[in-house]
């Protein structure tokens, strides 16, 4: 697997190790099936901070040529671990889909209070997909 996670003593967002009962609980939970690539992820660290977070990025209108260091950069700091605590991971995607009144069909895997949002689109037969 790739070695994506950042190595910090202390990560606010790295959760107890990942086991099957867990994910089964949370699946049924959210009505979803997680893509094997994020459970493999998480089986190595369930959640936490990413080594190499910030992804170039330009709107084609927005490409500025003359001075490219101010094409913006889309920063994704963690990824959401998997816990049957409501309050952190990806249940917490219940709460702040109603705080923020987002769309239901959506697991939050990570966001930055509301600007950037990296998610899993959830579509039938209730399959998630990044």
């Amino acid at each position: 697997m790739a070695d994506i996670w950042a190595n910090h003593v202390l990560d606010d967002y790295e959760l107890d190790p990942l086991d099957d009962k867990t994910i089964d609980k949370v699946e049924r939970k959210l009505g979803v099936t997680f893509p094997v690539s994020y459970i493999n992820l998480l089986r190595e660290k369930n959640g936490g901070e990413l080594k190499c977070n910030r992804y170039p990025y330009v709107y084609e209108q927005d490409i500025d040529e003359e001075n490219p260091e101010e094409n913006a950069d889309l920063t994704i700091d963690f990824l959401h671990g998997i816990s049957t605590r409501k309050s952190e991971g990806v249940l917490e995607s219940i709460y702040l889909i109603k705080e923020w009144e987002l769309p239901k069909d959506i697991v939050i895997l990570s966001s930055n209070g509301g600007e950037i949002l990296l998610h899993l689109i959830i579509v039938k037969p209730k399959r998630a997909l990044l």
